[in-house]
């Protein structure tokens, strides 16, 4: 499989957006939440800020590990002290890859949302 990590672009965010209604969904499959989809296209081209997700079809084909491994030299350039990031208990195939990419597990927190949240 061939394939090239790159800065998302302005042209990447529709594909971007299907990418976030993917991941709320794969989410909800998990029983993990309720899969709600609280952002939008116009909110994605102010910030670009999303989850690393990589799509049932592309997994085993190394590339959350080379997605991890840019991620790092990214960190590294920006002199960052550490990479952090948030797996679901029920998400064990996520834990699996994080174990295996050397992560540790430093924290475990639940907070409740609060009352005004919803």
């Amino acid at each position: 499989m061939n394939f090239k990590i790159r800065e998302a672009n302005e042209l990447d965010i529709d594909h971007i957006f299907q990418f976030i209604i993917n991941k709320a969904e794969f989410d909800r499959n998990l029983g993990d939440s309720l899969g709600l989809v609280t952002t939008n296209k116009e909110i994605i081209r102010k910030t670009r800020f999303n989850d690393l997700y990589v799509e049932q079809i592309d997994r085993g084909f190394g590339l959350g590990k080379n997605l991890m491994n840019s991620l790092l030299t990214i960190a590294k350039e920006m002199n960052a002290s550490d990479i952090s990031w948030i797996a679901s208990d029920f998400n064990e195939g996520a834990k699996e890859f994080y174990h295996k990419i050397g992560s540790k597990q430093i924290q475990k927190m639940v907070l409740p949302l609060p009352t005004n949240y919803l």
